[in-house]
């Protein structure tokens, strides 16, 4: 068990340093420190789909969007969006949906308990009055991007 949360946190650390020196990803204040946010807890919000959701730590609220991964569009509120990730994915727009669908559900799952979030509150964009960040989730089961992945979603 050590030896995969070594693995895990040396594996963040790695991406950690690409991402710096890859690119300014500066967060909203201009600084580009990594947060930490512990006992991080899901809140059930339309909005949140397989890779972007709401999130409350404290007593701040916050939308992240995982790193690394785009789960598919879980409606037709965006058409063109959901064509393209049909496209990518090598499925039809009605799969592309279902595929969304269980990605939402996976995520909500896998966020029922308390979670960690590392950020350095990158801008991800978005249609929200909230501004959404870019993140790292570790949950019980290990990075939630990962688990995305591993399991076709």
């Amino acid at each position: 068990m050590f030896g995969r949360f070594f693995a895990y946190k040396s594996g963040l650390i790695a991406v950690a340093i690409l991402l710096t020196a890859t690119g300014d990803v500066a967060g909203r204040d201009g600084s580009k420190d990594w947060t930490l946010l512990e006992n991080c807890r899901l809140i059930v919000n339309p909005a949140n789909d397989g890779d972007s959701f709401h999130v409350s730590s404290g007593s701040k609220e916050y939308i992240f969007r995982l790193y690394l991964v785009d789960a598919p569009e879980t409606d037709g509120l965006n058409p063109g969006r959901l064509v393209e990730q049909a496209k990518y994915f090598g499925i039809t727009v009605p799969q592309a949906i279902e595929v969304g669908e269980a990605a939402k559900g996976f995520t909500r799952q896998k966020l029922s308990e308390p979670f960690t979030v590392l950020t350095r509150m990158s801008d991800a964009m978005g249609q929200s009055r909230l501004e959404r960040f870019y993140a790292f989730v570790q949950t019980r089961d290990g990075d939630l991007a990962e688990q995305l992945v591993r399991n076709g979603l």
